[in-house]
């Protein structure tokens, strides 16, 4: 069996307890900030602030306050920028020699998720004349490097020195500056993202090359510092995913895990070295966190998987390498909706939409109906309020068929658990009334209600489209059952089910297309363990992709619960 490759990476920072000893390798390259020369030094490890200021003849204090990046600390790989001293001049470096002079040029601090293209943007300025004024031959950023922004003066002053004419806006002005040579191919990605189309519409979709080197990120919330206090959701996670990234079986493949807990503050995570070489992000697992990962995932171009947060829809809209896997509960809502058309087409009977009076689900119930309409399904509203429960079950009565048994349909677009209470209570009484069947259709979260009677949803063949199902009479299902017995000796957990499902389908993706997977709009449908995947592409190119499956479930009269093909 293939070696199974496995990389926990935790960032070392630089502390002040390091050895002042160390030789320093004095920096060649030099800047011009604010009028005066500094050194850009590369922080090796081991060396402090102290041992710094000595090698380049300048104090600590100059240091501290000529860079703002150091609020944070020393860090190993990061560039400070240290004043250069001239002969005869107090090896102190006084600040206010630094900075007497006006200021020529803003100053910008680079963030992470940032790349040149993104400041000229922000500052309206050629990108090459900020190439030009910061020295930046290959036009390569580092995270909190501070750049000088060109004011109207230098560009006007590099415009004649180039010999170049710009176009009349900004907008022509950073289309026109990019040239092969002056950004050494850091635009070139840039380039085929804009004009390079293929029939997708979204961006180049390229073969990923048979031996090349696969990574991928697994970025998890573990606790793995204290044995003790492991988070055992996650950790069932990531022992599902293990066993996908077995049953793969690629030796090309190489699966990173990201500890999230030993990262903080987010940045250092961000700045490991190698973690852009990763060409696929599954995770973090929390919507707020995602959330600091979009830019750099936009930066870097890599998918970005938000694998269990079903709030973390609205990411979608905002970054294109963003995939939201849980069906977001619109498309929950579309599907169980699709349950009751199948059920209408078969066998025509009254259907009633019934939700709260000024309850807090309006948005659900204004959905609901649209989807009526559109399907040109006829129906029956009925809004009321909990105080109205105890009457409404004659209303109830005087529109279903109690005479034929056929089946009628109620539709209840409701999370809460006090009215869907009362709803399933006023079903029951119609239910029972001569010869009526009531088949019941509702969201996902009923499952979680505690004080409805669980019978009642099997009496009213109750219809749920659900994210997430096990299905135990599947082979695939209980293969994996046995091996994780086997390999664990415990049972798996929805989050073990998921970890699977997710680390299988992408990598399978990411294997054949690299992280150009992102550009397809025609991704391959599957039924995996416990959820389904039907990815759809937002609505703009520059919008990610939204996982809109679902898995249909039934509760039958004789108390099973089957799930739907």
């Amino acid at each position: 069996m293939k070696k199974l490759y496995l990389l926990i990476l935790i960032l070392f920072t630089i502390t002040g307890s390091a050895s002042a000893q160390n030789t320093i390798e004095l920096s060649n390259e030099k800047v011009k900030i604010d009028g005066n020369y500094f050194y850009a030094h590369t922080v090796k490890k081991k060396e402090t602030l102290y041992s710094l200021g000595r090698a380049y003849g300048v104090t600590v204090d100059v240091i501290v306050k000529n860079n703002s990046s150091l609020a944070t600390g020393l860090k190993e790989d990061a560039v400070i920028y240290i004043p250069v001293v001239e002969q005869g001049k107090p090896a102190a470096g006084n600040v206010k020699q630094t900075s007497a002079k006006k200021k020529k040029y803003r100053r910008h601090t680079v963030k992470w998720y940032e790349d040149i293209t993104d400041i000229s943007e922000k500052y309206n300025v050629p990108v090459e004349s900020i190439i030009a004024l910061n020295n930046l031959p290959n036009g390569k950023l580092k995270s909190r490097q501070v750049l000088q922004i060109p004011d109207a003066d230098y560009i006007a002053s590099f415009i004649v020195n180039r010999g170049k004419s710009y176009g009349q806006t900004p907008q022509q002005d950073s289309v026109m500056t990019v040239t092969a040579d002056s950004t050494a191919g850091i635009i070139a990605d840039s380039v085929v993202t804009l004009t390079g189309k293929n029939l997708s519409g979204r961006g180049e979709i390229a073969e990923r090359k048979s031996g090349e080197k696969l990574e991928i990120a697994l970025v998890l919330p573990l606790n793995s510092s204290n044995p003790e206090n492991l988070s055992s959701n996650f950790m069932d996670f990531y022992a599902g995913a293990l066993m996908a990234v077995n049953d793969i079986k690629d030796p090309d493949l190489t699966v990173n895990v990201y500890d999230l807990t030993e990262y903080t503050p987010l940045h250092t995570l961000l700045d490991v070295p190698g973690f852009d070489n990763n060409q696929l992000i599954i995770g973090p697992a929390r919507s707020s966190r995602l959330k600091e990962f979009t830019g750099y995932a936009t930066t870097h171009r890599i998918p970005l998987v938000s694998p269990l947060d079903n709030s973390a829809e609205h990411l979608v809209e905002e970054c294109k390498y963003m995939v939201q896997v849980p069906a977001p509960i619109k498309y929950q809502l579309e599907n169980v909706v699709n349950q009751l058309k199948e059920q209408y087409l078969a066998e025509p009977a009254p259907v009633l939409l019934i939700t709260e009076k000024n309850g807090s689900d309006a948005i659900y119930a204004a959905q609901a109906k649209r989807l009526l309409d559109s399907l040109g399904i006829p129906h029956h509203d009925i809004s009321y309020g909990i105080l109205e429960g105890r009457t409404i079950s004659e209303t109830l009565v005087s529109i279903v068929d109690t005479l034929n048994g056929t089946p009628n349909l109620a539709l209840v677009p409701s999370n809460s658990e006090a009215f869907v209470s009362d709803v399933v209570r006023n079903l029951d009484i119609c239910h029972n009334y001569g010869n009526t069947r009531m088949i019941a259709f509702g969201l996902p979260k009923w499952r979680n209600f505690e004080t409805i009677n669980v019978e009642l949803f099997h009496k009213l063949n109750l219809h749920l489209s659900i994210p997430y199902f096990v299905d135990y009479s599947q082979p695939e299902v209980n293969r994996f059952l046995l091996a994780y017995r086997a390999l664990y000796n415990t049972e798996p957990t929805p989050y073990a089910y998921q970890g699977y499902d997710i680390t299988k389908y992408f990598i399978d993706l990411a294997k054949r297309y690299g992280r150009s997977f992102i550009n397809l709009t025609d991704f391959p449908s599957a039924q995996m363990l416990q959820c389904n995947f039907e990815l759809r592409p937002a609505g703009t190119e520059s919008q990610g992709i939204t996982n809109v499956a679902t898995r249909n479930i039934v509760y039958n009269p004789d108390y099973t619960i089957t799930l739907q093909k």
